[in-house]
């Protein structure tokens, strides 16, 4: 799939999941401490675009766990989903080890 038409269809998902009802609730305004205390500082809306957009483009498996139940089966049949799984299998790959039993794992000699 060409790089353009992975955009667009990121950028289709990122478009379907803002548009949600429940993503004022399920995203995450940044904290920052001022010395005291820890603040929530309010993003605006071109903002919030930007940071799920980014979150979508670099770190796919956190992108389809906070807001994959908001996109549609359009979206989650669609050839992007190819890369996000090859990356989601990638990220929990060292956690599917350890899981693993013993008689999993190859004898060393």
């Amino acid at each position: 799939m060409p790089d353009a038409a992975l955009d667009s269809a990121v950028e289709f998902a990122v478009k379907r999941v803002m548009e949600h009802a429940d993503f004022a609730g399920k995203f995450k305004h940044p904290v920052k401490f001022n010395g005291t205390d820890f603040v929530e500082q309010r993003l605006s809306s071109e903002q919030q675009l930007a940071e799920v957009t980014r979150s979508a483009c670099r770190q796919m498996h956190v992108f389809l766990e906070r807001y994959g139940g908001m996109l549609g089966a359009e979206e989650t049949s669609a050839p992007w989903m190819d890369k996000a799984y090859i990356a989601l299998v990638g990220w929990m790959k060292p956690d599917l080890r350890q899981l693993a039993p013993d008689s999993v794992h190859p004898q060393k000699r």
